[in-house]
């Protein structure tokens, strides 16, 4: 079964110079003066994982998108949603 994916509250992104950012706005320690910046396969998958499309569905766009296979497109979005997971910046849909 594929993951569906919400953005955290506790980040804003922001684009600065061509540069896509996300800035967490809850201060913790984990968090504390953090910037994550973005580069364009990691903002591709940001994009459709917020905009609610499955782990399955952003794995065949990427391919389509940048001409990859499909099993590097698939390798490729699990590793960055699984970043995106780990700071915080995207919650698994249903989970905490």
């Amino acid at each position: 079964m594929s993951r569906h994916f919400t953005r955290s509250p506790d980040l804003v992104e922001r684009t600065i110079r061509g540069e896509h950012l996300l800035v967490p706005v809850a201060r913790s320690e984990a968090t504390l003066g953090s910037l994550f910046t973005l580069n364009e396969t990691a903002r591709f998958v940001w994009d459709r994982a917020g905009a609610g499309q499955a782990e399955d569905g952003i794995a065949a766009a990427l391919a389509r998108e940048f001409g990859v296979s499909p099993a590097q497109a698939a390798a490729d979005t699990r590793r960055v949603l699984d970043e995106l997971l780990s700071i915080g910046a995207l919650r698994l849909k249903g989970g905490p």
